[in-house]
């Protein structure tokens, strides 16, 4: 197989409608490569699980805040009813 080491993510919108994308290297050789995408894999695996027992246990007010750029929850969250989902302590 062709050996590939810079990744483009695009995002096609963010919360100004333009597209975005991010270039990432993933390493000179298929050891670093694959050690980078071992570890996407397990952060994404991780993710996933959390959102799951989340879900699972049904109740909004355990969804809390994150910190990350493109999610827009610390937008949203204001919209709901007080007291219906979980609330930044400032």
């Amino acid at each position: 197989g062709t050996d590939i080491r810079l990744m483009r993510l695009l995002y096609l919108t963010n919360n100004r409608g333009d597209a975005q994308y991010l270039d990432l290297d993933l390493g000179e050789t298929e050891e670093d490569r694959n050690a980078i995408l071992n570890q996407v894999h397990v952060d994404l695996i991780e993710v996933w699980q959390g959102i799951q027992k989340l879900v699972g246990e049904g109740d909004p007010l355990n969804f809390e805040h994150c910190d990350r750029k493109f999610c827009c929850c610390h937008k949203i969250r204001p919209k709901f009813e007080c007291g219906s989902v979980h609330q930044q302590q400032l």
